[in-house]
């Protein structure tokens, strides 16, 4: 509320991409083309992260990190609309409060 008539000379929006399990999804999806998604809201250190992996099999670089991540589970779906909206809002609401206690 404090900023709302600072002007900003650069912003960023995209979409949040999120899984039921808050597994992210990253690997090969066809041959030789490699994704790293669904980093569930945590964007830099997953995003980061599961980019790493990615790159890591693309090389067919093993690590540790990329062994304790491979055995995770498959990202869950979200259930449908508009269970999904319900869900997702409340568990971002849920993080939001848990965050402002952390300052």
């Amino acid at each position: 509320p404090d900023l709302k008539d600072v002007p900003f000379e650069h912003v960023w929006a995209g979409r949040l991409c999120l899984s039921r399990n808050h597994v992210p999804a990253f690997g090969e999806i066809e041959e030789g083309l490699y994704s790293a998604c669904c980093e569930n809201g945590l964007g830099t250190v997953k995003s980061t992260l599961a980019g790493v992996m990615a790159a890591d099999l693309a090389t067919d670089t093993r690590s540790d990190m990329l062994d304790k991540f491979s055995d995770q589970p498959e990202p869950a779906r979200l259930p449908p609309q508009p269970l999904a909206w319900l869900g997702v809002n409340t568990v971002i609401r849920l993080q939001e409060l848990r965050a402002g206690r952390e300052g």
